[in-house]
């Protein structure tokens, strides 16, 4: 139970999600205006992936979850206040877009230190797993097989059931996990 279990359920809470989406295309709008000075080159392509990673992430969970919802792609303050559901493919195109740009994008292949980033390999599978949702499975089985040869290093554990331990956290078998703490969402 909680927002973490929530987020991948039906009738997850939209709020949350458009809040996410909101974020990720105000990083989106604005990421390319910070002066050379003040960001690395590889640093910018590397938010702009995690942005793009994470706003695909959660159109994939709308549109699983209720098919046709607003597509928002720039700042809702610079958009339509009230603006029409797009169509089921228009959703899933737009989800492919952004996790296929993040892949191209500077997303560090291994989690080293901060184990909650993003990563290349977390782009890859999440882009596997929209394309294995549509049906689309030698696209799915073409891309996922990326992921088990080098640069990448995923395992599976010896045992299944330390993937759902806290000690086991972000271990080999891990592509993408989300840290959770207990916080109430109104």
């Amino acid at each position: 139970s909680g927002a973490c279990s929530s987020l991948t359920e039906k009738g997850l809470p939209e709020r949350i999600t458009y809040s996410g989406i909101q974020r990720a295309n105000i990083v989106l709008r604005y990421i390319d205006q910070i002066p050379a000075s003040g960001i690395t080159e590889e640093d910018r392509s590397m938010i702009k992936g995690e942005a793009l990673f994470l706003r695909g992430y959660q159109y994939f969970l709308l549109v699983n979850n209720y098919k046709e919802v607003p597509l928002r792609l720039i700042p809702s303050n610079e958009d339509e206040t009230n603006k029409a559901a797009a169509t089921e493919a228009a959703l899933w195109a737009q989800v492919e877009e952004d996790l296929d740009n993040a892949i191209k994008c500077n997303l560090p292949v291994e989690r080293s230190t901060a184990k909650e980033r993003i990563t290349k390999g977390a782009a890859i599978a999440m882009l596997g797993k929209v394309y294995a949702t549509q049906h689309k499975y030698p696209e799915a089985k073409q891309l996922l097989g990326t992921l088990l040869k080098a640069p990448y290093s995923y395992e599976l554990m010896d045992n299944f059931e330390k993937n759902f331990t806290n000690e086991e956290e972000f271990n080999k078998e891990s592509v993408f996990d989300v840290k959770c703490y207990k916080r109430h969402f109104s």
